[in-house]
């Protein structure tokens, strides 16, 4: 991220005001990325009206971009809406959804605006702590799942990686949110080789999604709470005309093995890709006439190319440690011309009043930020782009948001 556009948020962060019961900090930026206008002096409970009448005022209804810390909703209206129908904004970044907010709403304008830039893991925790009281008690707080509090992939990594000798700390895993970074972290500090050094997060990490998911209770599941998430799964692959029974297909990322057994019982030719060896067991007992492989989505080195109709991956692309550039050029490698791809991000979790909170979990945190999800897809859809695939369409439900192209060589 270009240092410009971080030290704009952090500064939106700084000058943060107290609106009603919350802060917020809102920087107006010019073409040449000068500062136009903030809300630092204001002296009013509302940032729209303040921000507004500071424009007038300078005569600008023109912006290159807008930053605000919370995309605030109030009275049911959602504040940078009001700003929208009076300023042209080319680029919006956005910190975090209004504390408030536990669904998508249709006018929320982060849905629909096309620019959009969110600000990262840590400024995000900064505007949290800035306004604990509101997130704390807020729906996106979700430490009364225990399941999600106490089984993270990053902490079971962080405790295998001990147990072997290898002491790390939560903040040398949150900046080595990577194999080959965590790998290069262990090399640099513990005298291995490289290769040795992948050896070893591989095996952590393998072990790590066994631990999660070999005994995975799907009553803490989005999907529990929404009995027909296979029938949309199945209207989606009917409507881009992927023939489950038929076609040859890979299966990316089977967890444990429970789901993957639904939805492709049917089918004739299939191949489970994982990198946790108990799923794949349980998916090889229940389908003897599939293949699987024990690898990472990253590496589908024993698989030619175009090779397969279609490539499936359901909530597999948001898992700690994933490399979605390199796994979508594996995807693009392996699947034929006029071959489909179908990716889904998991997108729900659930709270203490057993609803379903859309969004993904902030890193090194117990909240949900329900913006998260479509920030991924969005990113997804564009790398695709760039290689080949067209069409490319995705559909937000209530646990997770699919993402379908064809892939056009």
């Amino acid at each position: 991220m270009e240092s410009i556009i971080l030290k704009f948020m952090k500064k939106s962060i700084e000058i943060a005001q107290k609106n009603e019961n919350i802060f917020v900090g809102v920087l107006a930026i010019s073409s040449n990325n000068k500062i136009i206008c903030s809300n630092e002096k204001q002296d009013t409970n509302d940032w729209v009206k303040y921000i507004l009448h500071e424009l007038e005022l300078l005569k600008v209804n023109n912006l290159d971009s807008l930053y605000l810390t919370i995309n605030t909703y109030t009275n049911n209206e959602f504040g940078l809406n009001t700003v929208l129908n009076y300023i042209k904004i080319n680029k919006i970044f956005i910190g975090l959804p209004d504390p408030k907010l536990k669904m998508y709403l249709a006018d929320d304008p982060i849905l629909h605006f096309n620019n959009v830039q969110f600000y990262p893991d840590d400024l995000q925790k900064a505007i949290i702590s800035q306004n604990a009281s509101l997130f704390i008690e807020s729906h996106q707080n979700i430490k009364n799942n225990n399941y999600y509090s106490q089984k993270r992939i990053s902490e079971l990594v962080k405790k295998n990686l001990c147990e072997l000798g290898y002491y790390i700390t939560e903040i040398d895993i949150s900046n080595n949110k990577s194999v080959s970074k965590l790998s290069q972290f262990l090399t640099d500090n513990y005298h291995l080789s490289f290769d040795k050094s992948k050896c070893i997060v591989e095996k952590c990490l393998s072990d790590a999604f066994n631990n999660k998911y070999s005994s995975y209770d799907y009553k803490n599941d989005a999907r529990y709470l929404n009995s027909m998430w296979s029938s949309t799964f199945n209207s989606i692959c009917n409507k881009i005309g992927l023939n489950l029974r038929d076609d040859n297909i890979i299966n990316v990322g089977v967890g444990s093995g429970n789901e993957a057994a639904k939805i492709f019982s049917t089918c004739k030719r299939i191949t489970f890709v994982d990198i946790a060896l108990d799923g794949l067991k349980k998916i090889k007992k229940f389908m003897p006439q599939s293949a699987i492989i024990l690898s990472s989505a990253e590496n589908l080195s024993t698989v030619e190319d175009n090779t397969f109709d279609a490539y499936i991956s359901l909530r597999t692309y948001n898992s700690s440690f994933f490399n979605i550039s390199n796994a979508l050029k594996e995807a693009e490698r392996v699947l034929k011309n006029n071959s489909y791809i179908l990716i889904s991000i998991a997108n729900g979790f659930i709270d203490s009043n057993f609803e379903i909170i859309p969004g993904l979990i902030i890193p090194n945190t117990e909240f949900v930020n329900i913006y998260r999800g479509l920030d991924t897809i969005r990113k997804l859809a564009d790398e695709l782009l760039l290689l080949g695939f067209i069409d490319i369409k995705y559909l937000p439900t209530t646990e997770e948001i699919y993402l379908f192209a064809k892939l056009k060589k």
